[in-house]
């Protein structure tokens, strides 16, 4: 039985809601080519479930609300927006997904407690998923990272999606994690090195994406050392692209009273942005 899967992902950058809503709404070009992982010939089919229609008023929608409440005074590091993915099989009924996102949407709104940006289901690639933007406002605080949460939490939303959600839908809960002896990783490994040799198309899939960039984050020297690669300071002033501000591991959110805040240059055009995730 095939499962679904919700991800968590914490957004910071004062650039980042636009920039995000850009890739939900398909408001970025570049992201649309010939060698592109989403099939614009299917972008027709995606659906827009929640929030204004254009970035553009996502972003402003988000910044009225922070000033309305008095929270638009964030840190560098501060979490601007946690955006939740809920992911369904490629196999799954195509007439019942306008009814599970709506159910989806719904669960979200109730779960989490804070205001839904914008909604919008993709169609357009392998997996038919949703992104959900939410504004971490409670209070008339920023609680992104106690929106996230640590570990307990991130199961303790897989099972609500479950229980809520997927279950009505014959899908079933994801598979719990276990400790695996060093014979059985290093055999996976090879079964998906050879995988990947032999479909290297695969690597533009975001989910395939997104799981060997935490792989490697999470031990990454080996690995800059076989490309020849230094290991980075952390000091670097050069703008950033979308996908590596998307991809960097988050710092915590302080949870004083955060102050102060300079936008950094972003670029979001310059490449396509991956699907985030957490399995």
């Amino acid at each position: 039985m095939a499962a679904a899967f919700v991800s968590l992902k914490k957004l910071t950058g004062a650039a980042i809601v636009k920039t995000a809503a850009r890739h939900n709404l398909r408001e970025i070009q570049a992201e649309l080519g010939s060698d592109s992982h989403i099939n614009p010939a299917q972008t027709c089919r995606n659906m827009h479930l929640a929030g204004p229609a254009t970035a553009a008023e996502v972003a402003d929608l988000a910044n009225n609300a922070m000033q309305d409440a008095g929270a638009d005074k964030l840190r560098k590091d501060a979490v601007r927006a946690v955006e939740v993915l809920v992911s369904m099989p490629a196999t799954f009924d195509p007439a019942k997904l306008e009814s599970i996102f709506a159910d989806a949407l719904e669960w979200v709104r109730g779960f989490f407690g804070v205001p839904v940006l914008s909604a919008v289901v993709h169609l357009d690639e392998e997996a038919p998923h949703m992104h959900a933007l939410l504004l971490p406002l409670a209070n008339g605080r920023m609680v992104g990272s106690d929106l996230v949460g640590n570990r307990g939490r991130l199961q303790a939303i897989q099972a609500g999606f479950f229980e809520s959600v997927a279950c009505r839908y014959g899908l079933s809960r994801p598979r719990q994690e276990k400790r695996l002896s060093r014979v059985i990783r290093d055999e996976a490994a090879s079964v998906a090195l050879a995988c990947l040799f032999s479909h290297p198309e695969r690597l533009q899939q975001p989910s395939v994406r997104t799981a060997l960039h935490e792989a490697i984050a999470t031990h990454p020297e080996p690995m800059l050392a076989a490309l020849g690669l230094e290991m980075p300071t952390g000091n670097a002033k050069a703008q950033k692209s979308f996908v590596e501000i998307m991809t960097k591991p988050c710092k915590p959110e302080p949870k004083s009273n955060p102050v102060g805040f300079k936008a950094p240059a972003v670029t979001p055009e310059s490449k396509p942005y991956p699907c985030v995730g957490f399995a």
